[in-house]
């Protein structure tokens, strides 16, 4: 019995790569990663709408017709995006990153923003392995305290919000806001383009 159980902890070290100078990649994003797991699916901000598109997300014909000069623009998290009811999100800034008038299809997202009250399907990961069920003091232990913190511009945080902005290598902005009984109420996620 201890040979079968000896064979197969060899075997499963093996496998792992472990024990012959590999190491196990960690494939969590760090706080300078501008990519978001919604869903399942990996997204790096700016994301092109036709891709959400073709995952199976949609939008108001009206939003998507919409014409965007170039630059960024600002919808305050205006435009919903959805597969369901529960599972949606909100673009927070739209790039056209040409230099003529495009439509929002063929534009791209640098922002987005979750509400958890109306997006309880809704599956995210984000920076650190932060998900949409992250606590407050989960948030302060993986990005360390906003106000002071080395790897963002500023920062700042109270008993309901924990903001992040400009982060040194990536510029990303994270902003995480709670209820009154602590649990998350909405996530924002945008990268600044200048």
């Amino acid at each position: 019995m201890i040979q079968i159980l000896l064979a197969l902890m060899v075997s499963l070290t093996a496998l792992l790569g472990f024990g012959n100078g590999q190491v196990a990649e960690d494939t969590t994003p760090k706080i300078s990663s501008n990519s978001v797991n919604i869903d399942g699916k990996e997204y790096v901000l700016p994301i092109a709408v036709e891709d959400l598109l073709n995952d199976g997300w949609t939008i108001a014909e009206d939003r998507l017709s919409r014409e965007y000069e170039p630059g960024t623009t600002d919808e305050g998290g205006s435009i919903v995006i959805k597969k369901s009811d529960n599972d949606k999100f909100f673009i927070r800034t739209v790039l056209n990153d040409s230099d003529e008038t495009k439509t929002l299809k063929d534009c791209k997202i640098s922002g987005i923003q979750a509400t958890f009250s109306v997006a309880k399907d809704l599956r995210l990961v984000f920076a650190c392995g932060l998900t949409e069920k992250s606590t407050y003091d989960e948030i302060i232990e993986a990005f360390g305290d906003p106000e002071g913190n080395r790897d963002f511009a500023n920062g700042r945080k109270d008993e309901k919000r924990i903001q992040y902005d400009n982060q040194n290598e990536s510029h990303i902005n994270y902003r995480f806001n709670f209820e009154e009984n602590g649990k998350p109420s909405s996530f924002t996620f945008d990268l600044k383009i200048d």
